[in-house]
């Protein structure tokens, strides 16, 4: 019967375009469902019953052409109006069958054949075809659209007819119709010419179409493929690039030593100054960029791009000397948010390395403490506020003649010295400070300081120079009948105090000590907590600098303030001293003769106990109190 193929395989091209798609469809449907029941030669035809959908046999007479269409055809169906889903069933079944078609070349033979086909039917069309024309008016700044227009033209080998134009009401109606309705054959003209269909027309211009911002970038990457793209109604081509250019402001100096500012593109590896006929198109989101001559091309950028661009390119900035340090200031930090800035060595100046600077001074009793930063080389230029200007600008004739501060390392420096205790604000300046929080800044914080900055002047320091000092007790203890004779005094150095000092600066918080020739001795914390704290049971005595008697049952105590401190004691004291110091335990005292009895443990104690006192010339008494 019929065989089964696929019918991708079989040439139904010239089938498909002479009955149409629809019924075409159809006829596949019934020849893959087997519908065709019988197919012969009869002759130069073929001859077959075809199942209708009522399940009705049709007659069906078809004679086959090579190329797969069909030269004649009959069919008993109802159906009147010209070929028949039947009729194509049946062809498809002479085509699939070999038997049933005139014979031709094989597999590689039949390729050939439909690729003759295809060259036969367009044969011409490039010499003589519908072509798509577009006309593109810039916009004259940035705010501006961009316009086309869109025509036809047939082109041959004897040129390009006249122009017609489509109209945007043309282009949108387009965008409905089934078919090409323009009549364009190239795939990339009519994929234009609809998306051009999708513009929003222009009110004054019925030929002509308008690209917003929002559709001006695919539509001119659309007109890109096209080779009849033109600037407005003259005979240049617009060259439509799709590699981005990265415009860049050139910066050179004059004569008199002020700027200029000019707009720069890279094209082939070409360095190229836009002039007034350049134009900005998508502003501010899809830039692209026509470069004076014929090339328009995607710029990169964000938004702000496009006017710096179109600005520059009208009219080249000149800026005379006066201007050039807010330029510096004020305009070259926020340009180079927007744009590449590029300029040749030594015309703009290069952020500059500050040297932070503090100096140590005296006002009064307090330490002054100056904070600036010094740059230039061999001219040395000062910040020392927050008024100073971001750019520096150095005596005439010295080179360079602006410097620009590093205002991050700046911002680095004075956190560090804000760290330290000094009372920054975030800018430079004098701070004066009063005498505990300038050893505090002194002592803990200076050393570490002085690797961000350069400290300058600590041996010019009087009043607030500092020496690390231990102190030592001195005087002497003399006996009396029951208590010590004691004059005790605190010697730093070569100064002397009374032992009332130590509660002086417990109570003021401080650690230091002013000597006889105006330093700051910085005294060890350790040893002023030990001393005030045993002088503190010897209270009387602190009180009056040292001064006064201590009873004999608070000599440990004594001892213990004493220590090893060069204090000179009489013999009796050095005894005492001594027992105190070398004091490993009560001695086992043996009993007195005569003491008839025996002591209990504690009790036995109690007689070691008073023993001890009696030889180290303490009074005591022992008391029982349990009966």
């Amino acid at each position: 019967m019929v065989l089964a193929v696929d019918i991708e395989s079989l040439r139904t091209r010239k089938l498909r375009k002479q009955v149409g798609q629809k019924t075409f469809t159809r006829g596949c449907q019934y020849f893959a469902s087997g519908r065709v029941v019988e197919a012969r030669r009869d002759g130069d035809d073929v001859v077959g019953v075809v199942t209708g959908s009522g399940r009705e046999d049709y007659q069906v007479r078809i004679q086959v052409a090579k190329d797969g269409s069909i030269i004649r055809s009959e069919c008993s169906c109802p159906y009147k109006h010209g070929n028949c889903k039947h009729r194509v069933a049946l062809t498809l079944a002479a085509l699939a069958d070999p038997t049933l078609r005139q014979a031709e070349s094989a597999g590689w033979g039949r390729i050939l054949d439909e690729a003759e086909e295809v060259a036969a039917e367009y044969a011409g069309v490039e010499d003589a075809e519908e072509r798509l024309v577009v006309r593109v008016d810039l916009p004259l700044n940035p705010d501006d659209v961009l316009t086309a227009r869109l025509y036809k033209a047939r082109q041959g080998k004897r040129g390009k007819s006249s122009e017609k134009p489509i109209t945007a009401a043309q282009l949108k109606d387009a965008l409905s119709a089934e078919n090409d309705v323009l009549g364009l054959k190239r795939p990339e003209e009519a994929t234009a010419a609809r998306l051009a269909g999708l513009l929003e027309a222009d009110d004054e211009d019925a030929n002509a179409v308008i690209a917003t911002n929002g559709n001006l970038d695919i539509f001119l990457r659309a007109l890109s493929r096209l080779t009849e793209v033109y600037l407005g109604d003259s005979d240049r081509k617009l060259v439509i690039r799709l590699e981005p250019v990265r415009p860049r402001v050139r910066v050179d100096s004059l004569k008199n030593q002020g700027l200029s500012l000019k707009i720069q593109i890279v094209l082939n590896g070409k360095r190229r100054t836009l002039d007034k006929r350049a134009r900005v198109a998508g502003e501010p989101y899809a830039f692209w960029i026509f470069d004076g001559e014929q090339a328009i091309m995607p710029m990169a950028g964000g938004p702000g791009i496009g006017v710096i661009v179109y600005g520059l390119s009208r009219k080249q900035a000149r800026m005379p000397l006066r201007e050039v340090p807010t330029f510096l200031e004020r305009g070259l930090r926020r340009m180079r948010e927007l744009i590449r800035v590029e300029a040749d060595p030594g015309v703009l100046p290069d952020v500059t390395a500050p040297e932070p600077l503090l100096i140590l001074g005296e006002d009064g009793e307090s330490l002054k403490v100056q904070l600036s930063f010094r740059y230039g080389d061999p001219v040395e230029l000062q910040v020392m506020s927050d008024s100073a200007p971001e750019v520096l600008r150095a005596p005439e004739g010295h080179e360079p003649l602006f410097v620009m501060r590093d205002l991050e390392a700046e911002k680095r420096a004075l956190e560090a010295a804000a760290e330290a205790g000094l009372p920054v604000n975030g800018s430079p300046g004098t701070f004066l400070l009063d005498t505990p929080a300038a050893l505090a800044f002194l002592e803990d914080h200076l050393e570490d300081l002085a690797s961000t900055w350069i400290v300058l002047g600590r041996e010019r320091l009087l009043r607030f120079r500092t020496k690390h000092l231990t102190p030592r007790l001195e005087g002497t203890i003399k006996t009396g009948t029951d208590w010590f004779d004691v004059n005790l005094e605190v010697v730093v150095d070569k100064s002397r105090y009374g032992l009332d000092a130590l509660l002086q600066l417990y109570q003021s918080k401080r650690r230091y000590l002013t000597l006889d020739d105006g330093t700051l001795a910085i005294l060890p914390d350790e040893w002023v907590t030990h001393h005030l704290k045993v002088a503190m049971e010897l209270l009387e005595l602190l009180l009056k600098g040292g001064i006064g008697r201590v009873p004999r049952y608070h000599v440990p105590v004594l001892d213990a303030l004493v220590g090893d401190n060069p204090v000179k004691g009489d013999a009796e004291w050095e005894r005492l001293s001594a027992r105190i110091r070398n004091f490993a335990g009560l001695s086992d005292t043996p009993l007195p003769k005569g003491l008839d009895g025996d002591l209990r443990h504690y009790q036995k104690h109690g007689y070691d106990w008073l023993t001890f006192l009696a030889e180290a010339g303490f009074n005591g008494i022992l008391a029982d109190d349990m009966g």
